[in-house]
């Protein structure tokens, strides 16, 4: 596997030294069309698994971001949680609850935090928080400088779908 991401590369990496692999050279002295029957056949029916960068990410990445891991940095979280919504997006699993860093600095479970204005939520709890003490609002650091539009609704989406409750309530 080989990806534009080093850190992919580098956890690929590990996760192939950790597990049987079959040679990639098996499928380049076959003509394409063979090659594809090929993986297919290993794949379907001897159970060979794909390597790619959705499964490193979810047996190496978010292993270490989820609330049942140990607190990252949160340096690390910011980085290991923008690789895993670039990756994976909203495919993290059913009941996956993450860290998250909040604008406090603090490190809080995806459940106690909601999104801040600046991810234009559908509910913006933080133009309220006077008359709600204790809320906690997830730290803009995950959004880069030239978010559109769009990368907020994905960035809105990804903490959805990790128990994020600022969107229902």
């Amino acid at each position: 596997m080989t990806s534009d991401n080093a850190a992919i590369n580098e956890l690929a990496t590990l996760l192939q030294n950790s597990k049987p692999i079959i040679h990639s050279d098996i499928f380049s002295t076959t003509i394409a069309e063979d090659s594809e029957k090929l993986k297919g056949f290993l794949r379907g029916l001897v159970g060979v698994q794909l390597l790619d960068a959705k499964t490193v990410c979810k047996e190496m990445i978010l292993p270490k971001i989820v609330s049942k891991a140990p607190q990252p940095s949160p340096d690390e979280l910011l980085s290991l949680t923008k690789l895993c919504k670039e990756i994976l997006g909203t495919d993290l699993g059913y009941g996956i609850e993450l860290w998250v860093k909040t604008k406090s600095g603090n490190i809080k479970t995806s459940k106690e935090v909601f999104l801040s204005s600046e991810f234009k939520p559908l509910r913006n709890w933080e133009t309220h928080q006077a008359f709600v003490p204790g809320l906690s609002f997830i730290d803009d650091d995950y959004l880069s400088a030239d978010c559109t539009d769009d990368d907020l609704r994905m960035w809105r989406d990804f903490f959805k779908s990790c128990r994020h409750q600022g969107e229902s309530g």
